[in-house]
């Protein structure tokens, strides 16, 4: 298994690009989706289930950063 830091500092990257993707997600109130833009006020249930999922792998990624960081020596 890779260093426990390479695991950290890749559970960063991806928790930053999410979390601007979610930034610009509710600021527009547009998405990109699989088939082409989802918007906020045409298809609210679309968009809502885009936010939330991306709010689920931000905790997701938390809690790996978690476990990297408390118990490193579980990953080898």
């Amino acid at each position: 298994m890779r260093d426990p830091k390479y695991l950290i500092f890749l559970d960063l990257i991806v928790a930053v690009l999410v979390v601007g993707d979610l930034i610009r997600t509710r600021k527009t109130g547009h998405a990109r989706g699989r088939r082409g833009t989802i918007t906020r006020a045409h298809q609210p249930a679309r968009y809502r289930r885009y936010v939330y999922s991306s709010y689920a792998v931000l905790v997701f990624l938390l809690i790996t950063f978690l476990w990297v960081t408390i118990w490193p020596d579980s990953l080898r």
